[in-house]
């Protein structure tokens, strides 16, 4: 008479299979959670640097128009230091006499890498 295999518990081939589904399950898991705190990481930065750029441009709103070109020129960021080498350029082109298109750049370092967001508004003499 064949022996009967007993069915009430797990053989260890068993709970092996299931130890490696349950860390191949928990290592993806954990992979997905470290890439989304670095992707929030980023994006803040990129929300910082967005908002430094809005204040120059906020800045340049509250000039005269003839004064523009001038104080894009001799622009100081020096009140910008939220991220890692953090640097500010404006850049004025004209569109005509009575227009103005200014780029603001902010540029950074994130890890061992440039980042940049540029920003672009037009002006106008308002009349």
């Amino acid at each position: 008479m064949p022996r009967l295999i007993n069915k009430n518990g797990l053989s260890l081939m068993e709970l092996m299979i299931t130890a490696v589904i349950l860390l191949i399950a928990l290592g993806s898991l954990l992979f997905t959670f470290a890439k989304c705190l670095l992707l929030n990481e980023e994006n803040n930065k990129l929300v910082i640097a967005t908002n430094d750029a809005q204040m120059v441009l906020e800045q340049i709103r509250g000039e005269p128009f003839a004064n523009i070109n001038a104080f894009c020129q001799g622009y100081n960021p020096a009140t910008f230091n939220n991220l890692i080498d953090e640097n500010v350029n404006c850049a004025v082109s004209a569109s005509g006499f009575t227009f103005r298109t200014v780029d603001v750049q902010i540029t950074w370092t994130e890890r061992q890498r440039q980042r940049d967001v540029t920003l672009s508004s037009t002006f106008s003499t308002g009349q």
